[in-house]
């Protein structure tokens, strides 16, 4: 659910991490983001998760989005919403099927 409305997107973004998850942690990954530049030389770190959500066993729930260090990536309206989504869903609310509408300033 928090990909509801969720629309593929690309934008530029700086990468300080790889996620590691220990085997007893169920995971599901919501986001594969694939390195295209050239920042350091030539490295290829292929495709990485760069977004995953968790949920306990006792219910509680976690939403890691490891990619928002440019904000001006937040102009884009499906990082807004996946971001939304991902914040209601942890939150312990409903989803709505098309994802949660936003809208920015004209300004920005």
């Amino acid at each position: 659910t928090i990909l509801n409305g969720v629309k593929p997107w690309t934008y530029h973004e700086e990468i300080f991490c790889k996620f590691y998850f220990p085997a007893e942690v169920k995971t599901t990954p919501l986001l594969i983001g694939t390195y295209t530049g050239n920042g350091n030389g030539n490295i290829n770190l292929g495709p990485q998760v760069a977004a995953f959500a968790y949920q306990r066993p006792g219910g509680g729930r976690a939403f890691v989005y490891g990619g928002n260090d440019y904000h001006s990536n937040l102009q884009k309206e499906d990082v807004r919403r996946f971001e939304l989504n991902g914040l209601i869903w942890a939150a312990g609310m409903e989803v709505p099927a098309g994802g949660v509408q936003s809208s920015i300033p004209p300004e920005m």
